[in-house]
């Protein structure tokens, strides 16, 4: 009972307070008949001030706006515009904001010189902020665009104002008129400072975005946007070459040429360049005996340009140089096992063809060492007569001679010369040299030890020691 108690008291209450509003509003209606428009504007008031959520208080909002764009009307007739204006303002619609834009116009014609400028330029400010989405504002921004330009404001300001016009209404006429307002100086005040502020510590990349907004924007410097950009991707993709990143550097060439195909003989040298670097790279490798390193070089040229023909024979000579290394080091264990064997001019073979197709220090070092066994097996004598011949550049000869002229000059045709008479072998590398001079009164037995191995001379005795102090 108590629950159907309130549900009916609370409907008898709205039907009371609809029945009252239903009321209020017919009463509106006859003072609006007598032409009372402001005590139906405080009629109106009352009902919204009652409820401000509720239907009937968003029905008397809008007729009280309609109230106040017809009394907004009346003192536009009675040539009030203060009034006027302020009438408009409370009625707060779109064909009031209309008529205060045409109130300033007309204000705005009526000028006199003495006023017009400074006045104007706060007309304009007003209805621009004041009324942004009113159809009129592309007229009046294009106006204030002009007044700007005749005040020789800073063209930057026109160029915002241009932006604000294209952004808010691009299909309004006077975009395109306003276009040939600002393409006259857009390239020598907007684009190229903006191009040139890199020198002042801006990025390439903020510089780019920068030029790409200008780009969006219909103007007829497009093209020269364009190459302004190409030559920023071009400076980046250098700074890569030289940090040698060539596929960010492959990847900003390729960028410019999105914006100015025309670079296209440039952009293609320098790609070239760059798969050059990735050869030169790949033969350092090479070179340190990384072969798959090399061709993985090489192969990164593909990247750039498929099928570089530089790369193609790169990588074949890097597969040689693979197998030759390959056939070299089984040629250098024959060697080894053929030495083992002792059979040494076979050895040595191997050795001369491992050397030519890998040239390294151990494959010479064995040839040379070798060779000079090959030579002590084959005239131990003979070798170890020219290490006497070559000692010291033949300072070893040439003092024997010396020291045999001396006692010729003694002694003449009494002086017995044996000559160098190579002896007997002392182990596997070493050789015992004489060479006699006999004198009526003394013999002189001069003997060395010969190294073959080493290539060295060891006198035996004093005389001998004593030739070459």
């Amino acid at each position: 009972m108590k629950k159907a108690a309130w549900m009916f008291g609370c409907i008898l209450f709205i039907f009371l307070f609809v029945g009252c509003a239903v009321s209020a509003h017919d009463r509106i209606d006859r003072i609006v008949r007598r032409n009372n428009l402001v005590n139906a504007i405080i009629e109106l008031d009352n009902i919204i001030s009652l409820d401000p959520d509720s239907y009937f208080a968003t029905l008397a909002e809008l007729r009280r706006a309609e109230l106040y764009y017809e009394l907004g009307l009346e003192a536009s007739r009675a040539y009030r515009a203060n009034l006027a204006v302020r009438l408009f303002l409370l009625s707060n619609t779109d064909k009031a904001d209309e008529n205060i834009i045409g109130i300033f116009d007309e204000v705005i014609g009526n000028l006199d010189e003495n006023q017009r400028t400074e006045n104007v330029l706060l007309l304009y400010n007003y209805i621009l902020r004041g009324f942004y989405l009113s159809p009129r504002i592309p007229e009046f921004r294009y106006k204030r665009m002009v007044l700007f330009r005749e005040l020789g404001f800073d063209t930057q300001m026109i160029w915002e104002d241009f932006k604000l016009l294209y952004q808010y209404f691009p299909e309004s006429d006077f975009v395109q008129t306003s276009s040939r307002l600002v393409n006259p100086f857009l390239i020598n005040d907007i684009i190229d400072p903006i191009f040139a502020s890199r020198e002042h510590g801006n990025s390439i990349e903020s510089i780019i975005e920068a030029l790409l907004e200008i780009r969006s924007y219909p103007i007829e410097h497009v093209h020269y946007v364009n190459e302004r950009i190409a030559d920023l991707y071009i400076i980046m993709a250098e700074n890569y070459v030289g940090m040698r990143r060539f596929l960010l550097a492959e990847s900003n060439f390729l960028k410019a040429l999105q914006f100015d195909a025309s670079r296209m003989e440039y952009v293609g040298q320098r790609l070239t360049y760059v798969c050059n670097m990735f050869i030169e790279e790949g033969n350092a490798l090479l070179l340190a005996r990384d072969i798959d390193g090399a061709i993985e070089a090489y192969r990164r040229s593909f990247d750039i340009v498929p099928g570089f023909d530089a790369a193609v024979a790169a990588i074949a000579r890097a597969e040689q140089r693979r197998r030759d290394i390959a056939e070299a080091e089984a040629l250098f264990r024959e060697s080894t096992a053929l030495i083992r064997n002792r059979e040494n001019e076979a050895a040595l073979n191997a050795l001369i063809r491992a050397n030519r197709l890998d040239p390294l220090e151990i494959y010479q070092r064995n040839i040379a060492e070798l060779r000079i066994t090959i030579e002590i097996e084959r005239d131990p004598q003979g070798y170890a007569m020219r290490i006497i011949e070559q000692y010291r550049n033949g300072a070893l000869v040439a003092a024997v001679e010396e020291f045999r002229d001396s006692l010729f000059m003694v002694w003449g045709n009494q002086l017995r010369d044996s000559d160098w008479r190579p002896g007997r072998t002392i182990g596997q590398n070493r050789v015992e040299v004489r060479y006699d001079l006999l004198t009526p009164e003394t013999n002189f037995y001069l003997l060395w030890h010969v190294n073959m191995r080493e290539r060295t001379v060891t006198p035996l005795n004093r005389v001998t020691e004593g030739l070459l102090e």
